[in-house]
């Protein structure tokens, strides 16, 4: 082993090889950078000039002319940047990556085989970050398992759908001031076949005389919705039920505010609508 100038022992490289260099012998130091310069027979046969360092981090190690020859995207990489990281065959979920095919505002994009046979192209940060894991697949197979189809009903405009979306509203959101805490907040919930499915519910309207004229009626007040206590009713049966459910609060005087809460009807929406000219059980069948 030989020193440096100040003394310090330097490491003999000779013999060792690196790549595709096999160490000859040492030339001395640069003029610049001081590091050691060595002699190397590449492969091909080529004599070339490098330093130490080069030969010690380059992540490819051959000489000038060889290096022109390599392509682009097939020269090894430092699997640490992320940029030019080699990650072929390795699996990020269903994909499995096979080869870099661009590098797109400083990304690589790898071509990847998703398990169900497609090809598709991702950015090498969302396959790493695990946001990316199939073709598209992966989410229609969750879809449906959950229980969700992957193809919507088709009937998110019409009046039925309105119903079904306004009874989950008035149940499950707590920021719908209006009518939230005359149904959700008093406990009154949706069967689970109904809240799941708007399918479910379109049936069982359907199947038991839903038209454009009818509304959706509870029972039981107090009760959940639920088919055993729903019903559909035209404004005629719907007045009827509401004369029965605040009877008692227009013995004597009427108590707008617990008629309010027993409706679900917000105390200063009734009095709007009767200020309007409705009569009471008007201002509460009308639809919320």
């Amino acid at each position: 082993m030989s020193h440096s100038k100040k003394g310090r022992p330097q490491e003999d490289l000779t013999g060792r090889i690196f790549g595709s260099l096999t160490v000859l012998s040492c030339l001395g130091r640069d003029s610049g950078n001081k590091r050691s310069v060595w002699r190397c027979r590449c492969t091909c046969g080529a004599v070339c000039e490098r330093t130490n360092r080069y030969l010690k981090e380059s992540t490819r190690c051959v000489c000038p002319a060889c290096d022109k020859t390599i392509p682009r995207r097939q020269k090894p990489v430092d699997e640490n940047n992320g940029r030019r990281a080699d990650i072929a065959g390795r699996r990020y979920g269903r994909l499995t990556a096979i080869e870099r095919i661009d590098i797109r505002r400083h990304h690589a994009i790898w071509r990847c085989l998703c398990d169900c046979g497609n090809i598709v192209d991702v950015d090498i940060a969302l396959l790493t970050a695990g946001h990316t894991r199939s073709c598209g697949c992966l989410r229609k197979a969750l879809t449906v398992e959950l229980g969700h189809a992957a193809k919507t009903h088709g009937a998110s405009t019409t009046r039925l759908y309105n119903i079904w979306a306004r009874m989950k509203q008035r149940c499950y959101n707590e920021n719908d001031k209006d009518h939230y805490r005359n149904y959700g907040a008093r406990g009154i919930c949706i069967c689970d076949a109904w809240r799941n499915s708007f399918e479910s519910f379109r049936d069982w309207a359907l199947d038991n005389g839903y038209n454009d004229t009818l509304t959706i009626d509870r029972i039981d007040n107090d009760g959940n919705y639920k088919p055993a206590n729903c019903r559909w009713t035209d404004s005629a049966g719907q007045h009827e039920h509401i004369r029965r459910r605040i009877s008692k609060f227009t013995n004597e005087r009427t108590d707008y505010k617990a008629i309010a809460s027993a409706t679900g009807i917000n105390k200063t929406t009734l009095f709007n609508r009767m200020r309007k000219g409705m009569s009471l059980v008007d201002a509460i069948a009308k639809e919320k």
